[in-house]
């Protein structure tokens, strides 16, 4: 489950940079959604993001007993990005926080992923791709 969260937060965040700079929405109004995505796929996109902000600082939190700085900033993710009370920026302004959300969460999926094969390589299992 923590890995279909972290996926479909990257697929949703990558669609909507990939609008972004694609239309050339960089001078677009800031008010304004994209013009190319209905208003119903940010609704999707915030629930999806901060169930999965929610989801992995509550994970980290449980496994290691107390609030880790990656706890915080997952946290925070979900703080931000939660449909119920909107933050509200500039489109340009959420198209940045998309792109640093996407690289952190790709960047740690991956780091994620070199430490766990490095521990399973160190106890035994050769297999480990």
């Amino acid at each position: 489950m923590y890995l279909f969260f972290k996926l479909a937060t990257l697929v949703f965040l990558g669609v909507n940079l990939a609008d972004g700079v694609l239309e050339n929405d960089f001078d677009f109004d800031p008010w304004e959604h994209s013009p190319d995505l209905p208003n119903g796929f940010f609704t999707l996109l915030r629930i999806i993001v901060s169930l999965t902000g929610a989801y992995i600082a509550w994970t980290l939190f449980r496994v290691f007993g107390r609030a880790t700085s990656l706890a915080v900033v997952y946290g925070a993710i979900a703080i931000l990005y939660q449909p119920i009370i909107l933050v509200e920026f500039e489109y340009r302004t959420w198209l940045w926080i998309d792109l640093f959300v996407f690289l952190f969460i790709a960047l740690e999926s991956y780091a994620s992923f070199q430490i766990g094969k490095s521990i399973l390589k160190s106890i035994g299992n050769e297999r480990v791709d």
